[in-house]
């Protein structure tokens, strides 16, 4: 199994706590079909008036990984780079957030986390 952090997508995005959502990426090479995936509880912080603007922003803390599984949603060993990790998942928060890039739920479920 070739899956990349290069290659994950965000499936779905759940309010947990105050600061905590969690996140269920799927592993997207292109093949069509579900290639397995990365579920993790992923700790916000909101930082107001970061920008000479004062506009809020919003920083992934952490990322704790619950599970990896395989296509089959077989639990399996992953090895990964936990600042890359970090830096997707960030990444692709903030394609939600700001470029309306999935559906509003999952939106909803970070400003309920930020809030």
């Amino acid at each position: 199994m070739k899956n990349t952090l290069n290659n994950l997508t965000i499936d779905q995005v759940d309010h947990v706590d105050s600061n905590v959502v969690n996140v269920h990426l799927n592993f997207d090479s292109g093949k069509g079909y579900y290639e397995g995936g990365i579920n993790a509880d992923v700790t916000l912080q909101l930082e107001r008036g970061y920008y000479e603007s004062q506009e809020d922003e919003f920083f992934v803390d952490e990322v704790s990984v619950n599970l990896v599984e395989n296509e089959d949603c077989e639990p399996i060993e992953y090895t990964y780079n936990p600042k890359h990790l970090k830096d997707k998942v960030e990444s692709l928060l903030h394609a939600i957030m700001y470029n309306g890039s999935m559906s509003t739920t999952n939106e909803d479920e970070i400003f309920k986390a930020l809030s």
